[in-house]
């Protein structure tokens, strides 16, 4: 089975999206599936629009009660190693430490120190990441 997910690092509900498919995942026995990870970057416009909704926002306070201010930030590098590490098929590794450290340990993911955590983490190799830091080859 192949399932495509949109991974947007501001948003806490991806994180709890992500957090419930793998729980959905293992709980049904799927072992024989491929995530496919695909970068979606939300516009400050629509960050902000979505703090306004209510709903959303109870559902962030209740899984997330000490972060009360979310605020849009550049995930741009984030994004870019994401597709290296997805190229070297460590991208549900990648995808699931880096959110971690984003919504549980509160990291600052727009730091290299952070990605670079990440990476060696997963055994991204470090050298690689470091170029895709440095050079931005993966923006589009």
């Amino acid at each position: 089975m192949r399932i495509e997910f949109w991974v947007d690092y501001l948003c806490p509900i991806t994180y709890l999206t992500h957090q419930n498919l793998l729980a959905a995942l293992a709980e049904l026995g799927l072992e024989e599936n491929e995530i496919y990870y695909r970068s979606f970057r939300l516009s400050e416009r629509v960050f902000e629009a979505s703090k306004q909704n209510e709903n959303i926002m109870n559902i962030v306070y209740d899984h997330f009660p000490l972060e009360r201010e979310f605020n849009h930030f550049d995930t741009d590098k984030a994004h870019q190693v994401a597709h290296l590490a997805k190229w070297h098929e460590l991208g549900k590794e990648y995808n699931t430490a880096l959110l971690r450290k984003r919504f549980d340990q509160q990291a600052d993911i727009t730091k290299d120190e952070t990605i670079l955590e990440v990476a060696k983490e997963i055994n991204l190799n470090l050298d690689e990441v470091q170029r895709v830091l440095d050079s931005c080859c993966y923006t589009t």
